[in-house]
């Protein structure tokens, strides 16, 4: 078995600023996620649930495109099972502006 140290130094610089453009990527889409999160909730607390819901949508949205973007980064298909970690924070909003 490789130690952790051994396939740490195995790293490329290719592999390196993947991994960097990777975090950077979801470091940026969380903000506007965690905003757009905050808005729905209060827009339904003011009687707006309609236009909650469309902000809950453009979260799950940008969730996909970010993941997406990640998978391509590192050449992956930007199609996969991964995509549910894109949506999950508009799923669980959805769960307090629709309960």
């Amino acid at each position: 078995m490789v130690s952790l140290s051994r396939r740490l130094t195995d790293l490329s610089i290719e592999q390196v600023q993947r991994w960097v453009m990777s975090l950077l990527v979801l470091a940026v889409a969380s903000f506007p996620i965690g905003a757009l999160a905050a808005t729905s909730i209060v827009l339904d607390q003011d009687g707006r649930q309609d236009k909650a819901v469309l902000i809950v949508i453009m979260m799950a949205a940008l969730g996909c495109v970010a993941v997406g973007i990640v998978r391509k980064i590192h050449e992956r298909s930007p199609l996969s099972a991964w995509l549910i970690v894109g949506i999950a924070p508009a799923v669980t909003t959805a769960f307090f502006v629709l309960g």
